[in-house]
């Protein structure tokens, strides 16, 4: 029975598809064959609750996995050392704006007086922020925390998503169809 649910499923998914049928697929073979009378009502129900538990097993699996990388993700966050004057306020540039263009960082930087960050590679007549926006350095500092912007965005996100299921039921509800 079960090669003839797998054979309907793979029917109804789209021609040329090479994926295995879906946890909705498989159920909608299932109701094919028992309104064609090729399975019994009582077959159908016991393998359509054996897949419900399957899917909440699975789901539920993941679950703890994304939660154990989140949970990872903030203590790795929190336990970085205190940055630069300049690079904080980059940080906060880029979380108010995310597509900030160098030259516009470097203009606020100088604007809040913030000394320049001066590393081996900076030209000796560069005395503000707006002299190195051309310079490989400065431009893949800006890269660098720009990605850790996205990625401190991206968990707080995570992070408020949590607690406001945690707020609700707490159950996290998925259908079939």
């Amino acid at each position: 029975m079960a090669e003839i649910v797998e054979e309907q499923a793979t029917k109804q998914s789209l021609p040329g598809e090479t994926k295995p049928p879906t946890t909705a697929d498989l159920a909608n073979a299932m109701f094919v064959l028992v309104s064609g009378q090729r399975m019994s009502r009582e077959e159908f129900v016991s393998r359509l609750e054996s897949m419900i538990y399957q899917e909440c097993e699975v789901s539920q699996e993941l679950g703890l996995r994304q939660g154990f990388a989140i949970a990872e993700a903030l203590a790795k966050l929190k336990n970085r050392k205190p940055p630069h004057k300049a690079i904080r306020k980059i940080m906060r540039i880029l979380e108010n704006n995310p597509e900030a263009t160098t030259r516009k960082i470097f203009l606020a930087l100088d604007d809040a007086d913030i000394p320049l960050y001066k590393s081996k590679s900076v030209p000796k007549h560069a005395r503000q922020w707006s002299d190195v926006v051309k310079e490989p350095y400065y431009k893949n500092l800006v890269s660098r925390l720009r990605k850790q912007a996205a990625r401190a965005a991206r968990l707080r996100g995570l992070q408020i998503g949590m607690k406001l299921r945690e707020m609700g039921d707490g159950v996290y509800h998925r259908t079939l169809v």
